[in-house]
């Protein structure tokens, strides 16, 4: 039952069944039927008023209990009905959640707690719809009440320090990994985001009262910054070996090399930090080659390639680069369901996006950009349906402009942006990475996180570039510029997720006091 939704129409049926045994029986169920009036006083549909009629006939009954084997019986069914109906609440609340209807699996989790006040997985699914939502500091009071009903519930401790190190307030969300870890030793994604929630901590302010024995036995887990990073997803690895959490170990081993590519991202010598993190990547791929865990391979896959790259070593990325997309390809081939393959293609579509990235380091300019157009508008055919947009070519491309404007044009790889600019009769001039977007988690947010700052600077770039005023090649001085994306909420999201993914074009308008971008 706890894997299925369950239909409101099997639900009428079996809830009329119910009632039909409930008022043949001698029995009273006095507490059931007030329960089943409430339900309708909830205003669910049909189900309500199925169940508010029942109730109403219950109460009007009367009738004396009788006591005996038949009561235990009565009893039994009247809490597995309580039970069902918090059950289909629950599990319809969490397809919302994984179908992205936040609100609505708040709703639904909800439901499931006016039958089951208790049910502390709901309080804690509602807490996680919440912090995906933003609302951290509401979401943690749901994972405490989760907490105050099931102590020793390690992914509510988990899920409280995640909304904690959302808000900045890394050391105390060390202390919930801290509580989870205590409770569940090998839970190594606690001792992942421990690690993160380290590196990101300025320095060590202990809350005594919190601590455990599992730092007091290694006191390496008191540091922070790099060193911090790494003795947390060490630490890890003492709990999660090889052969019993292959996942888990594959995972901290991935998290040690992303540590140490981002300290040689800002460090003044990379080479020897990078050089690491290709060990580490190695190793879990050597592992992982023969095993099940195909998306865990590409991930890892992506990171090797990032570092390759970095290191200017072309012909090893684009090897890598032709494994992962053979694989992922079989992986496509395979998948069951149309919803899994879309996953995986939008997952992983950063193997497609390094082939414009390859393009460009080749010099073929056009060709770059023609596939960096194919590749937006299939992340769009799987984001929206019926979207069937033709990709132009490059002199297509050419035809919407004249003297007076420009195309510019963002592409974002996970291992590189390029900025394309087309103006009238001209080839198209590209801007390789710009500085401001390198960096690391700890030197100031992710790498996608940081794109936020893109438009304006990248557009003050382009215009210095194509020789337009200087006065708009500073941000600060920039006149004016607005963006005026589609006004469906959904096709907003979506060109959101691809201006991380793929690329977004703008038409550029030039006049002496303002700069206009419209999204083509």
């Amino acid at each position: 039952m706890a894997a299925n939704r369950i239909k409101e129409a099997d639900l009428v049926e079996w809830l009329r069944g119910f009632g039909e045994r409930l008022l043949a029986s001698p029995a009273g169920n006095e507490e059931l039927g007030r329960r089943l009036v409430l339900l309708g006083e909830l205003s669910v549909g049909e189900v309500g008023d199925v169940g508010y009629e029942i109730g109403v006939r219950l109460l009007g009954r009367g009738e004396t209990n009788r006591r005996g084997a038949e009561d235990a019986e009565e009893e039994g069914e009247r809490e597995e009905g309580i039970k069902l109906f918090a059950e289909a609440w629950f599990n319809q609340g969490n397809e919302q959640f994984m179908a992205g209807d936040l609100l609505g699996a708040i709703a639904s989790f909800d439901k499931a707690l006016k039958f089951k006040p208790d049910y502390y997985e709901a309080w804690n699914n509602r807490g996680n719809a919440l912090d995906d939502l933003g609302e951290h500091e509401k979401a943690i009071a749901y994972y405490d009440k989760a907490l105050e009903i099931k102590p020793d519930y390690p992914d509510a401790w988990h899920n409280r320090g995640v909304a904690l190190g959302d808000l900045g307030q890394y050391e105390n969300a060390i202390a919930s990994y801290d509580k989870a870890l205590e409770i569940k030793p090998d839970f190594h994604k606690a001792w992942i985001n421990r690690g993160i929630a380290a590196g990101r901590s300025v320095s060590y302010n202990p809350l005594s009262s919190l601590q455990l024995a599992i730092v007091q036995s290694n006191p390496a887990l008191n540091q922070r910054g790099y060193e911090g990073e790494l003795a947390s997803y060490q630490e890890g690895l003492t709990h999660c070996h090889k052969d019993s959490h292959p996942e888990g170990w594959g995972k901290l081993n991935q998290a040690i090399g992303n540590a140490h590519y981002f300290q040689g991202r800002i460090s003044s010598h990379p080479r020897a930090y990078w050089h690491k993190a290709i060990k580490s990547y190695n190793e879990v791929l050597n592992t992982l080659e023969k095993t099940d865990f195909h998306e865990l391979y590409l991930e890892v896959l992506q990171n090797l390639i990032r570092v390759r790259w970095d290191l200017g070593e072309i012909a090893k990325s684009k090897e890598l680069q032709r494994r992962g997309t053979d694989l992922l390809r079989r992986l496509l081939d395979e998948c069951k369901t149309p919803k899994k393959k879309k996953q995986l293609a939008l997952k992983f579509a950063g193997f497609q996006q390094f082939t414009v990235d390859l393009a460009v380091q080749s010099g073929n300019w056009c060709a770059a950009l023609e596939l960096a157009e194919q590749g937006k508008n299939a992340c769009l055919s799987w984001l929206l349906d019926g979207w069937s947009d033709a990709s132009p070519t490059t002199e297509e491309m050419q035809q919407l402009l004249n003297p007076t404007t420009a195309i510019v044009y963002w592409h974002l790889s996970p291992y590189a942006l390029h900025t394309f600019i087309l103006k009238h009769n001209a080839q198209p001039i590209v801007l390789q990475t710009p500085p401001f977007l390198r960096g690391s988690p700890q030197a100031g947010g992710s790498y996608p996180n940081r794109i936020a700052t893109l438009p304006t600077q990248a557009i003050c770039r382009a215009i210095s570039v194509a020789n337009k005023p200087s006065s708009f090649t500073n941000s600060s001085n920039l006149p004016c510029w607005t963006i005026r994306p589609a006004s469906s909420t959904k096709i907003r999201s979506a060109l959101r997720i691809v201006l991380r993914r793929w690329a977004i074009t703008m038409r550029v308008t030039f006049n002496s006091s303002k700069l206009s971008l419209t999204i083509a």
